[in-house]
């Protein structure tokens, strides 16, 4: 079964290199309207950011189920403003601007990483090994 620490390194290095590639022109991510995903530069920056989130979490004290849920509430919150970034009285978002594509992927994103984030379980700490264990003192003297 997956764990959600194997889930925030998958989904930590996949969001993050979709964000670096996306820096770059590229017929699949790029801030250009003939793009699959319209990605700008802001939009790239917040996807590596968000990666490197699910990284933290998976290898600190703040946690994989943690992690995964923060950012797939980021992703949620990407995606309706997504949905209703139509209007103007949120064009002062449109430095994230995104396709209809890239509006639906981050609402499956949301909904895949806030499942994971719930219904995962944490991995066990690895048991430390012989050596790593703390030996009783030594006396000296008598």
């Amino acid at each position: 079964m997956i764990e959600a620490r194997t889930a925030a390194i998958t989904a930590g290095v996949v969001i993050g290199v979709t964000g670096a590639i996306a820096l770059f022109g590229n017929p699949l991510a790029d801030g250009s309207g003939e793009a699959l995903f319209h990605i700008r530069i802001w939009h790239a920056l917040v996807l590596i950011v968000l990666g490197l989130l699910l990284l933290a979490g998976a290898f600190t004290a703040l946690g994989s189920r943690s992690a995964l849920r923060i950012v797939g509430l980021a992703f949620a919150a990407m995606f309706v403003l997504g949905v209703l970034g139509d209007g103007q009285w949120l064009a002062l978002l449109d430095f994230i601007s995104n396709s209809a594509a890239d509006e639906w992927l981050n609402g499956i994103l949301a909904v895949l990483l806030l499942g994971a984030g719930v219904f995962l379980r944490e991995d066990e700490p690895a048991a430390p090994r012989p050596e790593s264990l703390p030996r009783k003192p030594r006396r000296i003297g008598w």
